[in-house]
């Protein structure tokens, strides 16, 4: 079974595949600041290789992960973590970005949608 904040977390990637929605942004609140970025999407449970290397090394590590595993309790592996494009994070007056951030789900203390024109980056 999943726990609640996992199952919470994804819905919100869920949601974000919906249009409107598709044009705002997920905004993520962590110990580490507020965190800004767009859902990196699976087609048909694959990753697109062509568009990040981190990705394809993620799903890689969550096979393995399942091969090492070989139980009911790796079926759930994929539900710890977001994985994040075009990301913005801004703690106090500092501000990072970078192309791809893996966020896990017991870092997350709050997550919304926020319009990317409402941003100023």
């Amino acid at each position: 079974m999943v726990p609640f904040k996992e199952y919470m977390s994804h819905a919100f990637v869920a949601m974000w595949r919906q249009d409107p929605l598709r044009y705002n942004m997920l905004q993520i609140l962590t110990p580490a600041g507020m965190i800004f970025g767009t859902p990196v999407l699976a087609r048909d449970g694959e990753y697109d290789a062509s568009r990040h290397l981190l990705p394809e090394t993620v799903a890689k590590m969550v096979a393995m992960y399942h091969d090492e595993l070989g139980d009911a309790d790796a079926d759930n592996a994929e539900y710890h973590f977001i994985e994040l494009e075009d990301v913005t994070i801004i703690n106090g007056g500092a501000r990072l970005n970078c192309p791809y951030f893996l966020i896990y789900i017991d870092q997350i203390t709050g997550i919304s949608f926020i319009n990317r024109d409402a941003l100023n980056f």
